[in-house]
């Protein structure tokens, strides 16, 4: 194990001793920034701190579209707690590189499930047998897949709809580019969803069933 290795688990083990009692620091997001490394694809503070929340507040299965630092944290703060991660990732490389850290840091409720990329007609989606997974996601995370593939992130909606409960919680991240912009509108306008953006850079999304609340407040 390596000094970053070491780092890394030192933190897992920091952040999930202190919890429930209390939710980890920007400090210690931070060092969770520099102990990961993945530099340009990592989660901003903000939307950390707010998956950080959501995952305390969640009572069941949490869907992840896009994996790293965000299924780690995520899986600190449910281990122990009966919530399963459903964690899709497109890329065979890194999809093995998430299972072999989940498994050392014993993260035995994650799974990161090899989902390639598939034409849909109007967008790419993830390919995935939606038959093996549970029919009451109450929290999504929504990183991915890449935002310049044809739709962005929009297949989440049309495709996942049915698994997701009547609260549940989208948050989408990068919501302030183009692309993920266009996608949250046409869930307003064509599935019924409304959001709220969050952040100041990068921006993000929490995106609800409407009327749950009022956009903007």
């Amino acid at each position: 194990m390596n000094l970053q290795e070491r780092f890394l688990a030192h933190m897992v083990k920091k952040i999930s001793t202190q919890y429930p009692e209390e939710l980890p620091s920007r400090f210690q997001l931070l060092c969770l920034h520099f102990a990961w490394g993945n530099y340009g694809f990592m989660a901003g503070l903000n939307y950390l701190k707010q998956i950080a929340r959501a995952t305390d507040e969640t009572k069941g299965p949490i869907l992840e579209c896009g994996s790293g630092l965000t299924t780690l944290l995520m899986a600190m703060l449910t281990k122990g707690r009966n919530i399963h991660i459903y964690s899709l990732e497109h890329h065979p490389i890194w999809q093995e590189k998430m299972t072999k850290t989940c498994q050392k840091l014993g993260f035995d409720h994650v799974s990161i499930i090899n989902a390639p990329l598939k034409n849909f007609g109007d967008y790419d989606w993830y390919d995935v047998d939606k038959a093996n997974l549970p029919m009451d996601f109450n929290l999504v995370i929504c990183d991915g897949p890449p935002g310049k593939i044809k739709g962005s992130r929009y297949g989440l909606i049309p495709e996942m709809d049915k698994h997701l409960t009547e609260s549940c919680t989208i948050l989408l991240d990068d919501a302030g580019r183009k692309n993920e912009k266009q996608v949250i509108e046409h869930w307003e306008r064509r599935h019924g969803f409304a959001y709220r953006m969050k952040g100041v850079f990068p921006k993000f999304a929490m995106v609800n069933r409407a009327p749950a609340y009022a956009k903007g407040q």
